[in-house]
């Protein structure tokens, strides 16, 4: 039996059970199930199946040709069913599933020495328990089913977007390891940028209206989140011979590849052979035909703020018999080192800081008398099909002994800028973390108080 608590906590990550399916019927009968059963599904409940289900008790027998048996061959004891046990904070992940409002999106929490994933959310969600007991009803898995905005699909791991401005972390660390630039390297920031012949490409402040951001170092450059600095990138490295640099660099953090979490989860894209110097321009402030899913975002945040190590994201924390010593245990498991010298990896660093605390950085509007270490970076992601997606994704240097360290990644499909819609969730994400979900971290701008939607006005 199943009953999944106040309406599903992270059920992206649990996922649900539903009888065996008739068309499935003799596969599980072939496994030695009855038939009768309730299987896992999706998310952990299928991933953890053979913990979770047990296994019954067999003999096999030898019979002669009237069907009477000779002897028996074998036997099988029962064994019992085993628990999981999940890294997911309960409580953090309830404030922060009350905190989406209406926004379509998601927000990936991950410890950041160790990568061991302590919230999920994706937006909207759904109630696991109409698959079950007394919601099982055909209307109500036609509400989940059929909504068009796909509850049962989990954005936060299989969601790909293009990454915008975040993936300027990673055009930063192709620019300095390349050695074509330093992280004192000046340039013009200017609002239009005329580098590369017959095209004019924008800065995000011309469209707001404002004054261009001037001269800039390459720190200051992500600082500002400066597009025309990291067109001037693409379109040197580009010229310079340096032509899957970027790539080649992304895919050492991470990106283009399954992380190898334990849900299921989509690669996304990465070109390594970019077409032209357009092409390599747009990339360099993560457009193009970059695709890439909000948990390899924070995953490569992690290994960004603690040094440089990826780790295996999990949502597993240990699996056994309730009373026994466990069968799995979680230990971090390294899968790589960010292609990036240890002092280039440190101006990376203390560029998103600048973001957050320095009064020009694209964030620190939101993070006015903020009480805790921050680092990050604002994204605004082009969308074809409608407005732009908001990205903010960050970590937290508290280097407090009783209390991990998180890197976050936040982002809301079609909400505008990055700054105004997806900064205030990481404010909340941390506030909640450090102080023990007493601290709601402010007002977010859908809502009228913290968790309550704001009303609509009345024309």
């Amino acid at each position: 039996a199943r009953y999944y608590y106040d309406g599903g906590i992270a059920p992206h990550v649990t996922g649900y059970v539903l009888n065996v399916p008739a068309e499935r019927l003799e596969e599980y009968q072939r496994l030695g199930y009855t038939g009768d059963e309730k299987i896992g599904y999706s998310g952990l409940e299928a991933w953890g199946e053979q913990y979770l289900a047990g296994t019954h008790s067999a003999d096999l027998y030898v019979k002669d040709l009237q069907g009477q048996v000779l002897t028996r061959i074998a036997s099988a004891d029962p064994k019992p069913a085993q628990s999981i046990y999940t890294t997911i904070n309960s409580q953090l992940q309830y404030w922060l599933q009350q905190s989406m409002g209406d926004n379509v999106g998601a927000i990936v929490v991950m410890e950041r020495d160790t990568s061991k994933v302590i919230a999920m959310v994706s937006s909207p969600g759904f109630d696991q328990n109409v698959f079950v007991g007394p919601s099982y009803t055909a209307y109500s898995i036609a509400e989940v089913t059929q909504n068009p905005l796909n509850p049962m699909y989990n954005r936060a791991t299989q969601g790909v977007y293009p990454p915008g401005s975040i993936f300027k972390v990673v055009s930063m660390a192709a620019a300095l390891e390349t050695g074509v630039f330093t992280k004192d390297y000046p340039y013009l920031c200017d609002s239009l940028w005329y580098e590369l012949d017959g095209v004019v490409l924008k800065d995000w402040t011309y469209d707001k209206g404002y004054e261009s951001s001037g001269m800039l170092t390459l720190q200051q450059g992500l600082m500002r989140s400066c597009n025309p600095w990291f067109y001037h990138i693409g379109y040197t490295l580009w010229n310079d011979g340096y032509r899957t640099a970027i790539p080649d660099v992304a895919a050492g953090f991470g990106l283009g590849k399954k992380t190898g979490i334990e849900i299921p989860e989509f690669e996304g894209n990465l070109n390594m052979t970019p077409s032209d110097v357009y092409d390599y321009v747009q990339m360099s402030i993560g457009q193009s035909t970059l695709q890439n899913s909000p948990l390899q975002i924070a995953n490569f945040i992690a290994a960004v703020g603690n040094g440089g190590t990826l780790h295996q994201p999990t949502v597993v924390e240990r699996i056994g018999l309730v009373g026994n010593d466990p069968v799995y245990e979680f230990e971090p498991k390294e899968i790589g080192q960010l292609p990036v010298t240890p002092e280039n990896l440190e101006a990376i660093r203390e560029a998103m800081k600048m973001v957050i605390w320095n009064p020009s950085g694209t964030a620190n509007f939101q993070f006015k008398n903020f009480s805790y270490n921050v680092a990050g970076k604002t994204g605004t992601a082009e969308n074809p099909l409608g407005k732009s997606h908001a990205w903010f994704a960050g970590y937290s240097y508290e280097e407090n002994p009783d209390l991990p360290d998180i890197a976050v990644a936040v982002i809301l499909e079609n909400a505008g800028e990055g700054s105004e819609m997806a900064a205030p969730l990481f404010r909340r994400v941390v506030s909640l973390y450090f102080s023990g979900m007493k601290n709601a971290g402010g007002t977010m701008p859908w809502e009228e108080a913290p968790y309550i939607p704001a009303q609509p006005d009345e024309d």
